[in-house]
């Protein structure tokens, strides 16, 4: 399985890992993934995947973060969906390789998590140690990455 996924600037990765060192005083979970936005997972062969990683059109831009949320057993942050996302979501879609079913059109929920893999107490823990810290900011969305998942593995940045 691979994924399209979107990375940050060094000051929004400096703001993001003031709020997951609360996180992990607070449960003593330490999730060790570089912050970033899942565009698509999917499935296709290597060659395929670069191809369509090579055949996206990325600029740097600005991102909102507005919310704390949780997803399952993850705590995130929810951004707002503007053109520049939703245009490389976009791009991702016309291709022809298999789209995981959750990153398929209208099942697909742009989130950055913080920490996963929380019980329904330290998914509390997690909310009450970022409660006051957190508030609404722009990050600075740099790079986009080609990654292989399971264990986790960048292939390719741009």
């Amino acid at each position: 399985m691979y994924l399209l996924s979107l990375y940050f600037d060094d000051k929004t990765n400096a703001y993001l890992t003031m709020l997951k060192k609360h996180i992990y005083k607070k449960t003593g979970i330490h999730y060790d993934i570089p912050f970033h936005i899942t565009l698509l997972s999917f499935q296709s062969d290597l060659e395929d995947a670069y191809r369509l990683f090579e055949s996206i059109n990325f600029i740097p831009f600005e991102l909102q973060f507005v919310s704390i949320g949780f997803l399952n057993t993850s705590i995130i942050l929810i951004p707002i969906m503007n053109e520049n996302l939703s245009s490389l979501y976009r791009q991702g879609l016309n291709s022809t390789i298999y789209v995981n079913e959750r990153y398929k059109e209208n099942n697909w929920f742009a989130h950055l998590t913080l920490s996963k893999h929380l019980s329904k107490e330290q998914l509390l823990e997690s909310y009450q140690a970022i409660q006051y810290d957190f508030k609404p900011f722009i990050g600075k969305v740099t790079k986009i990455g080609l990654a292989k998942s399971n264990p986790y593995e960048d292939i390719m940045l741009k």
